[in-house]
């Protein structure tokens, strides 16, 4: 459960320590620089590269390098971090060593990136007999452990396992896992959950409300968001906020989504199209049907999948909009 993993995480007090994993599949023929995602830590993104290098400063022989950057993007010199780095090629068999290697670094914009162009000998590392291949994947880990930091505001979060968070008052059931809220903060946001915490209803006066048909990790993500952490919209959660704050009428969440896929370039356009209609979004749709320069282009979409999926008004909608591009 991704929610869980991250809980864990946050509970451990380890907010200022992440690990970065990277699986290299098939890594006998790996030949090009591969990236990991960024996790963020303290408030900063870090990311785990590695490539293959045979050059002067490798002795013209063929080396794994392994690099941790830091914020690689920003050209700000209003910002530093020092930070320790354990990298660690795992050994496949348990009996075996892993090759470890550390060390600590002063991140800036200047300086964001640290590493080893020479982590280990490319022969040995690829050689079957040193137990680093499992079924010829190469599996890295770095673990970053920040000392200090200069000029990167702390972001605030919270722990909704327990009852400390925004002076809670009311537990909500997910799949057996109570999650701990403050009943006024979610009943000015949704009035959904202000009926359900104030009205005659009978969960207005339980201390434990069961929410149904609801995967905990979607909640925990709508509540980062509209809680005062204020957690990002992005690709990948959008979706889900949407269907949340319809769902709970937290008009907020879908105004922030509405705005954050209205400037969204990587989105497709049919899938905008399809969200606007389905949760109301006039905003959107109108930017949606402005894309349409020509009347090939709506015939283009006349015959796809998400056509199907709109609604008879949004239909009239495009019809009329293809009238007016004749």
């Amino acid at each position: 459960m991704k929610w869980e993993d991250k809980r864990i995480y946050v509970v451990s007090g380890q907010l200022n320590e992440g690990v970065i994993k990277l699986s290299i599949i098939d890594a006998s023929h790996f030949s090009k620089k591969v990236y990991t995602p960024f996790i963020s830590i303290c408030n900063l993104p870090f990311r785990l590269s590695a490539k293959t290098e045979c050059s002067k400063r490798t002795n013209n022989q063929k080396y794994f390098s392994l690099y941790v950057d830091c914020y690689p993007d920003s050209e700000s010199c209003l910002w530093s971090c020092l930070a320790e780095v354990e990298i660690r090629i795992k050994a496949s068999n348990l009996n075996d060593n892993d090759i470890v290697k550390c060390f600590q670094h002063d991140y800036t914009y200047k300086t964001n990136n640290m590493g080893y162009p020479s982590f280990v000998e490319w022969e040995k590392l690829i050689d079957e007999t040193n137990s680093f291949l499992h079924e010829g994947t190469l599996t890295i880990e770095a673990t970053i452990k920040i000392i200090n930091i200069f000029g990167i505001r702390e972001k605030i979060t919270y722990d909704f396992t327990q009852s400390e968070s925004l002076t809670s008052d009311v537990k909500l059931n997910i799949d057996g896992i109570n999650i701990y809220v403050n009943k006024d903060y979610l009943s000015l946001l949704s009035p959904v959950f202000k009926t359900m915490f104030y009205s005659s209803f009978v969960e207005s006066n339980m201390k434990e409300v069961c929410l149904q048909q609801i995967n905990i990790d979607d909640f925990i993500e709508l509540l980062e968001v509209i809680y005062p952490s204020h957690k990002e919209i992005n690709d990948k959660n959008v979706g889900v906020l949407l269907e949340l704050g319809d769902r709970f009428e937290i008009s907020y969440v879908m105004e922030k989504c509405e705005k954050f896929l209205m400037d969204n370039d990587k989105i497709s356009f049919a899938s905008k199209l399809v969200w606007s209609d389905t949760y109301r979004l006039p905003k959107l749709q109108d930017a949606c049907l402005s894309t349409f320069k020509s009347a090939s282009d709506l015939k283009t979409f006349r015959y796809s999948d998400e056509y199907r999926n709109i609604s008879d008004a949004t239909k009239v909608a495009l019809y009329e909009k293809f009238f007016k591009l004749f």
